[in-house]
């Protein structure tokens, strides 16, 4: 796994560390600790500027967000601030998504687009017209560009800190275009208190995607702006060189100085919404950075999640709890500053003066000239050294936490193999031993499951009495070597005792059966189970039965469920990587996305073998219409017209005010270009003097601070990081050019990662605006998206307007209804960790409230989430289709109010009004 806290590339202590090659950024055996501050920062409430928002207010259910009320946001990023659907302030229902049975989602018309005056995207990729913003609400009925997403802050001017407060002061705005009673569909709070204006909170203008799993990432955000390298300042990486923290060695001033920390998108990604007006903090604050590092001024000497509860059998936070035996949970976790973690975790010289004390910095100087520590009072513009270097801490610990949300173990990762560990004794768990007997009744094949498949070789053969009569004894455990279990795959090679159809079908029942043990205990089938190929002779499955606690004789209904079940995914799982389908096109290997660092930088994988596509930065690609090179692992599918969210292909503003590109196709071609002009709005100094110093960077080679990888996970020698590009071997070589000429096509507009459809189940709603509730529209969607003649109510996308930029690789899917039902059993059931979905062991946590709109006076109304521990929660998480149904009984389903003393009995805010400016 690329997690550098794990690999021990921050504390030095990893294999192949090198001084010369890499900073140490933390002391020595502190990596649970940095997970724990990770943890800790994740879900405080505190960082809000409105005492609320924490990270893990948009990220509470499986990683991701299933809220529907207030969480309609109009088309911002095309400039749209009215709603069409839904006004604010309102709760999304079935019926909105088009009802339980509606293959559409959300209204999409491609015909009323174009008769509105939408045309197709030109041939070079550039955005075709969008329809006029003041013709939208005509066509309403038929097509909205509406996003669903997660509801922040209220639009609020930072009026400054307040010391020891978990609130900073401001100021209310009155009027806030999108979110305000301007919008036709939002008349205000009828019995508004005369403290609020009638604006309510803000809400993202894409959809959110999970945490869970998202260490894999190459790049994180739908647009990829968090950056694979964090730089310990913002998003940008190694894309904007000017960015610095400042680190102490002695003397009167502070040094200026550069971290480049490879596989940490995750901490780039932290550093964004902390910064921002929409998610987190009041106007200007500015985040952790800002110039003015506010961030870190309010949180270091706070007690960390003050108020919320606390399990005290937390997996990373019960040590810290302090509770008494008799105690479940306490508020916090006191006897604790934010500061002494840090102090504890990191290198001095990136928060202190080496005496272990703090150090005072002047904003005069730009925070680099040390002066006496009575400069820093709270209410100074002077800063302390850990103040300006917070967005360091606070992205590398946030990250050491999210890297430990993976989901492995699911059905899927159990049939693959790996998963069991051979007990032949059953000292600690099923036995891994099968005993198959042929149809016949003649021979009996043995094969242990918990050990690895031998290199070669067949089982050994004896003549033995078995259960009263005599069995040929075909025995395959001998050969066996200690390992990774067998997959699901081989048992069904191996088990069979001849070649027959029969024996084969029989040998695979019996993998089912004895694969079914290992099934968590809480598994259930999915949605679409009673429509899957497979059945058990006992009645046709049910939504939602218990697939979990299978154990010999194999005569119960959960073991003939299980077994079902085990083929119902095998066979969605192959529908999912046939050519017919091509879905493991994009969502490729066992992260399920491409967009990965495996699958981008070839990182922890086996080398490809010859013929096959390598990993690569960029790629070059054939779409419908034509031939470019595009930033791998993503994709324009026609979901919305590509004007209306130009994703990737947008821009950056770096540290020096240069503007570059999102896209690093695009950024290889323009450093490709250099010292020439370049074309707008990249010709400016700025730009070309930032595009020269990213070209040094990349061509500098290895030593600290460089733009460099280490080459295996047991080995991080540095190497060279490049933006290279491969090719699709089916391109051939006379068609496939490795670089990016100045007169190339890169496709970038409108292209969105590709995310991981691990723990699927519960991280709707789907595509980057939220528009599919569930996996059945999401299928629906790409069935049909490129059969380019069929009409609206058949087809729910819009391929003719983005055909100069959709990806070739897309397919008109036709396999069945059954084999569909079973790829989405695959999704569902198969590739869910159901630990994760009770939040059993590191998937546990502190207590959050989280606002879920406003009350008719205009309060935010603030939802319980409950504190769990490492046992894990009784029932299981809520997704979003039984959030719009109004079901009760689930975990998270957000029917309890906040208990903090913040809200007042029935869980509205006390804190709706920022305090006044001090």
């Amino acid at each position: 796994m690329p997690d550098v806290n794990v690999l021990g590339l921050l504390d030095g202590q990893g294999d192949g560390f090198n001084p010369a090659e890499w900073e140490q950024i933390t002391k020595p055996n502190k990596r649970t600790d940095l997970q724990q501050l990770g943890k800790l920062f994740f879900f405080d409430m505190q960082v809000g500027s409105d005492g609320v928002q924490a990270c893990a207010s948009c990220h509470f259910n499986s990683g991701a967000d299933i809220r529907a009320m207030n969480s309609m946001s109009p088309g911002l990023l095309r400039g749209d601030t009215s709603h069409q659907l839904l006004g604010v302030n309102k709760k999304l229902s079935v019926m909105d998504y088009g009802g339980l049975s509606s293959p559409r989602g959300f209204p999409i018309s491609e015909s009323a687009l174009i008769g509105a005056g939408a045309t197709p995207d030109q041939e070079d990729g550039t955005p075709g017209n969008l329809v006029d913003t003041a013709l939208l609400g005509s066509i309403a009925g038929q097509d909205i560009n509406d996003v669903v997403s997660s509801q922040g802050v209220r639009a609020t001017g930072f009026g400054g800190l307040i010391p020891g407060s978990i609130q900073d002061s401001g100021i209310l705005e009155a009027l806030d275009d999108g979110f305000d009673d301007s919008d036709d569909l939002f008349d205000g709070f009828p019995n508004k208190d005369l403290d609020f204006p009638n604006t309510v909170r803000r809400v993202e203008p894409r959809n959110t995607p999970t945490t869970y799993n998202a260490i894999f990432n190459q790049s994180s955000f739908w647009d990829g702006r968090a950056d694979m390298f964090f730089n310990g300042v913002n998003t940008l990486g190694f894309r904007d060189p000017d960015a610095k923290l400042r680190v102490y060695e002695g003397g009167n001033y502070a040094l200026k100085h550069s971290v480049l920390i490879p596989f940490s998108s995750l901490a780039s990604q932290a550093v964004g919404p902390i910064g921002s007006d929409f998610e987190m903090e009041f106007i200007h604050r500015g985040g952790g950075g800002g110039g003015d590092y506010n961030l870190g001024r309010k949180m270091v000497k706070l007690t960390p999640l003050y108020g919320q509860w606390v399990n005290c059998n937390d997996s990373l936070l019960g040590p810290l709890a302090g509770c008494d035996p008799a105690e479940e949970q306490v508020r916090g976790i006191n006897g604790y500053l934010y500061s002494d973690f840090i102090k504890d975790i990191f290198l001095e010289k990136f928060w202190g003066d080496g005496s272990g004390n703090d150090v005072c910095l002047t904003k005069a100087s730009n925070f680099t000239q040390k002066v006496d520590m009575s400069n820093c009072s709270y209410g100074s513009g002077n800063r302390t050294l850990m103040e300006v270097n917070f967005n360091l801490f606070w992205g590398l610990a946030v990250q050491a936490y999210e890297a430990t949300l993976t989901t492995g173990n699911t059905i899927v990762d159990l049939m693959a193999g790996g998963m069991i560990d051979s007990d032949p004794d059953g000292d600690h768990g099923p036995e891994t031993i099968i005993e198959h007997i042929s149809s016949d009744g003649r021979t009996m094949v043995r094969l242990d499951i918990g050990k690895s498949r031998p290199p070669a070789g067949t089982p050994s053969r004896s003549f033995k009495m078995i259960n009263g009569r005599f069995m040929i004894v075909m025995d395959w455990t001998g050969l066996q070597p200690d390992g990774d279990g067998v997959s699901f795959e081989d048992c069904s090679v191996m088990l069979p005792p001849s070649s027959t159809e029969v024996e084969a079908s029989a040998a695979y029942d019996s993998c089912a059966m004895k694969f079914a043990e290992f099934i968590h205990p809480k598994a259930e089938t999915g949605s679409e189970a009673p429509n899957a190929p497979n059945q058990p002779e006992s009645g046709t499955l049910v939504a939602g039965e218990p697939i979990g606690g299978c154990a010999p004789p194999y005569d119960s209904r959960v073991c003939e469920a299980a077994a079902a079940t085990i083929a119902n995914i095998d066979e969605g799982m192959g529908r999912f990587q046939a050519g017919a389908t091509n879905c493991a096109e994009c969502h490729a290997s066992a992260e399920f996305t491409g967009a990965t660092i495996s699958g981008t930088t070839g990182f922890g994988v086996e080398p490809v073998p010859a013929g096959e596509e390598p990993p690569a930065i960029i790629e070059r690609m054939n779409t419908f219409e034509n031939q470019g090179v595009y930033d791998a692992g993503f994709y324009n599918l026609a979901i919305r017209p590509t004007g209306e969210d130009l994703s990737v292909g947008g821009n950056i503003t770096t540290t020096n005010g240069g503007l570059i590109p999102l896209s690093k196709a695009k950024l290889a071609q323009l450093i490709g270009m250099l010292p020439g002009d370049l074309p707008a709005p990249y010709n400016s100094p700025e730009s070309k003097a930032v595009l020269q110093k990213i070209a040094d960077s990349l061509q500098a080679g290895v030593g600290v601070g460089g733009v460099q990888i280490p080459t295996a996970p047991g080995d991080l020698t540095a190497k060279p990081f490049a933006i290279n590009l491969a090719c699709d071997p089916e391109m051939g070589l006379v068609v496939c050019d490795p670089t990016v000429p100045s007169d190339d096509l890169v496709l970038r507009n409108g292209f969105f990662k590709t995310p991981t459809i691990r723990m699927t189940k519960f991280t709707g709603p789907f595509m980057h605006n939220g528009s599919k509730m569930n996996l059945r529209q999401v299928l629906e969607f790409y069935k049909t998206v490129v059969d380019f003649d069929l009409s609206d109510d058949k087809r729910f996308g819009v391929a003719n307007l983005n055909l100069h930029n959709l990806d070739a690789g897309l397919r008109i899917v036709d396999v069945g209804a059954d084999r569909e039902a079973a790829m989405v059993e695959m999704m569902e059931t198969g590739l869910t960790d159901w630990g994760a979905a009770y939040q059993e062991g590191k998937f546990d946590h502190p207590q959050i409230c989280v606002p879920n709109g406003h009350d008719d006076k205009g309060r935010t109304i603030l939802a319980n989430i409950a504190a769990v521990g490492a046992e894990g929660n009784s029932t299981r998480i809520i997704t979003f289709q039984e959030i719009l149904e109004n079901a009760s009984g689930f975990t998270n389903d957000l029917s309890d109010p906040c208990d903090m003393d913040i809200a007042d009995g029935d869980g509205k805010s006390k804190i709706e009004v920022p305090f006044a400016a001090p």
